[in-house]
């Protein structure tokens, strides 16, 4: 019976390192060029939005040329400038989108959040972060570290286990 669990969990590990992230998480604008790198290694640069292949899970989305804002559950969009890079993975139980910067040339830059369109967040390379959509919510939940939230209700600095909850606008 421990055998049966083990090979399932070690197949859903493996089998969510190459699930496709297109549903989930799209590249909505590029002012110049992004650089993606698979998990196999693979390094691809793009120029036009269109002809940004699906993306895994696992993948590294490099700001190269200028901005690009990237939609989650299209109710958050991260937003990186030039240089700024970010690994974004999937929990294969929890389903939440987890994202982490990865340092680069541009050191102590933040990376920029917004939630529901109306909470903006901020957090730095120490830091991994969750998004989870729960209609009408958007949960942004800090896994490690910390990040600054600037919401309706004021500023908070959530830290290591700590959520925020975004209500989107049904009026829209």
């Amino acid at each position: 019976m421990v055998k049966k669990v083990f090979l399932v969990l070690v197949a859903v590990i493996f089998a969510s390192c190459s699930v496709y992230a297109t549903a989930l998480i799209k590249i909505a604008r590029i002012t110049n060029s992004i650089q993606i790198k698979t998990p196999d290694g693979e390094i691809s640069v793009y120029k036009n939005i269109e002809s940004i292949p699906e993306l895994v899970y696992g993948s590294k989305i490099h700001a190269t040329g200028g901005t690009a804002e990237i939609r989650i559950f299209n109710t958050a969009s991260i937003t990186l400038e030039k240089n700024q890079e970010i690994l974004i993975l999937k929990h294969p139980v929890s389903k939440e989108i987890e994202v982490s910067k990865v340092e680069s040339k541009v050191k102590n830059s933040t990376i920029k959040a917004w939630l529901a369109g109306y909470a903006l967040v901020t957090f730095g390379s120490d830091t991994r972060v969750t998004f989870l959509e729960k209609y009408p919510s958007i949960i942004f939940r800090v896994r490690r570290g910390e990040a600054t939230v600037k919401g309706r209700e004021g500023k908070y600095v959530l830290k290591s286990g700590e959520y925020y909850e975004a209500k989107q606008n049904m009026l829209r």
